[in-house]
């Protein structure tokens, strides 16, 4: 029996602890442990040695200075490192277009300075999307953006949240209900319908579905920016 692998990315967005106090409007505590890079990354690196898989790591930019030795490591061992912005911000696509462009821009720099090596793909926090993020990462020669999350899931995942967390949750996290119409496979997106394809002269959009019932894994897509 011939078995036909799909091809596929692994992402590991590096949402440290103190990203889920704020995700529900909390204030991590002062001295908040590390778990994600203490516990969960060497596991990761460890594992994915293991299968030969080469992942993307998507880090936000006030971890670097601190985690400067296991993002070489993540190199190291032939991984990416990519922007995931740099406070984790809650309703990142609210924020002006000013303001998403000097979020990247620090961490792209401190990414840079920390790893000598540039990143080359974006997420957005909580899959905040807004196209507008997309003139930003082009101007700092990005090759995709991987903020689309295409669930029809999106807005049940949010009340639920909110629900479970007994917290805040901001509007645009998970992103629209039409992104979960979004393709499966990397494509260049419509300027004012990311989750449509354009014709030609836009950026990627890289987009991950989460698998419904009985179905197993899950396929992503990506979008660039535009050039």
């Amino acid at each position: 029996m011939t078995i036909h692998k799909l091809p596929g990315t692994v992402q590991v967005d590096v949402d440290d602890l103190w990203v889920y106090y704020e995700s529900i409007g909390r204030r991590a505590p002062a001295g908040c442990p590390s778990p994600a890079y203490e516990q969960g990354v060497p596991r990761l690196l460890d594992l994915f040695d293991r299968y030969g898989i080469r992942a993307t790591f998507f880090v936000c930019g006030r971890d670097v200075q601190a985690q400067r030795a296991t993002l070489r490591e993540m190199i190291r061992r032939g991984h990416e490192i990519a922007n995931h912005s740099t406070w984790h911000r809650p309703g990142f696509a609210r924020l002006s277009a000013v303001e998403k462009q000097a979020d990247i821009a620090t961490t792209h720099r401190l990414l840079a300075d920390g790893t000598g090596v540039e990143p080359r793909g974006f997420k957005s926090p909580g899959f905040s999307f807004a196209p507008d993020q997309l003139d930003a990462l082009a101007g700092f020669g990005y090759r995709y953006d991987s903020s689309l999350l295409p669930t029809p899931y999106a807005p049940m995942m949010r009340v639920a949240q909110r629900l479970l967390s007994g917290g805040t949750v901001d509007p645009t996290h998970y992103g629209q209900a039409r992104y979960g119409l979004a393709p499966l496979r990397p494509y260049t997106p419509s300027r004012h319908k990311p989750h449509r394809p354009a014709e030609a002269n836009t950026a990627a959009i890289v987009t991950r579905r989460i698998a419904p019932r009985g179905r197993s894994g899950a396929s992503r897509t990506g979008t660039r920016p535009y050039p």
